[in-house]
């Protein structure tokens, strides 16, 4: 049954609500609960990691487009020293040609005309000189094709990357029989809100840190897959470089083992390169990495 308040109460009650700000703090937690006290706080911390994420997409969406002006400038580079070495390697072979015929022209007026042999002897002298000229040539273009051999080493790593995250599926699938091959973030797709999400909800779990976050999306490849025979998942991490370091190991290590904490699932840590000395093949066979040897880049 209820009962009626009196006027005289009401009115104390209400008069104490408008004087007393304690008494008014307690009867507003008794009214309102301790989950609506709270929701403004929460949903200030939801706006501070929406914002965190948008500005991580836009730095993203930033490097990539630099990277491609980059890649596009290399291409110009390269096809531009290619075209100027070729012009040159042609216009000596003509000078050494030509440079051959003379050298059999004076052989056989030396054979024929001893009488000229001190005119002829003086003409072999300038002769020295001009291959001494060319030598002096091919030494420094030599010099230039080796630097330029180098540069395009050093940048036939991210096509590499690239080129392998076309094909990751099927190296999965041949190398380490994972079927179902799924990526998850590579070099050329950035990390969807799915997966931001996924991170967080683990973060949240206790399964990864906030700072395991920054590890996982700074991987070149991250995939799930299923084990062989089973429709159990394995989430794998893929480090490449065009030559295998101990770091490019102990990374791909590292992540698989937060991305497999963070899915509560088996995980597998990958690296694939052009160049793997025998070292960092028994350092990755100690730590349980897999190793995929490729053929560097065309061009």
């Amino acid at each position: 049954m209820t009962t009626a308040m009196s006027p005289a109460n009401r009115q104390a009650l209400l008069q104490a609500l408008r004087e007393d700000q304690d008494f008014r703090e307690e009867a507003r937690a008794l009214l309102l609960g301790q989950e609506l006290l709270n929701l403004p706080k929460q949903v200030a911390a939801l706006n501070e990691r929406l914002d965190e994420f948008i500005a991580a997409q836009k730095a993203a969406n930033a490097e990539q487009r630099e990277f491609n002006a980059a890649q596009r400038e290399f291409n110009r580079v390269v096809e531009s020293r290619l075209s100027n070495l070729e012009n040159q390697v042609g216009g000596l072979t003509e000078r050494v040609d030509g440079l051959t015929v003379q050298v059999g022209g004076l052989t056989t007026q030396m054979g024929n005309l001893t009488a000229r042999v001190d005119d002829l002897t003086t003409q072999v002298s300038g002769l020295a000189e001009q291959v001494g000229g060319l030598t002096t040539q091919m030494g420094i273009l030599t010099t230039r094709v080796d630097g330029l051999t180098n540069r395009v080493g050093e940048l036939q790593g991210p096509a590499l990357e690239f080129r392998v995250q076309n094909i990751i599926q099927s190296l999965i699938f041949r190398r380490l029989k994972f079927s179902h091959a799924q990526v998850i973030k590579s070099l050329s797709v950035p990390a969807t809100q799915v997966f931001y999400d996924f991170l967080w909800d683990a973060v949240a779990r206790d399964r990864i840190t906030e700072e395991a976050i920054g590890q996982l999306l700074a991987a070149d490849l991250l995939l799930r897959a299923r084990l062989p025979d089973s429709t159990e998942q394995v989430h794998v991490a893929v480090e490449v470089s065009r030559t295998i370091a101990d770091d490019d190991i102990v990374r791909a290590r590292e992540r698989a083992d937060l991305l497999a904490a963070a899915a509560g699932t088996a995980g597998q840590a990958v690296v694939i390169g052009v160049i793997i000395p025998e070292p960092q093949r028994r350092l990755a066979e100690r730590l349980g990495v897999a190793v995929f040897q490729e053929e560097p880049p065309a061009g």
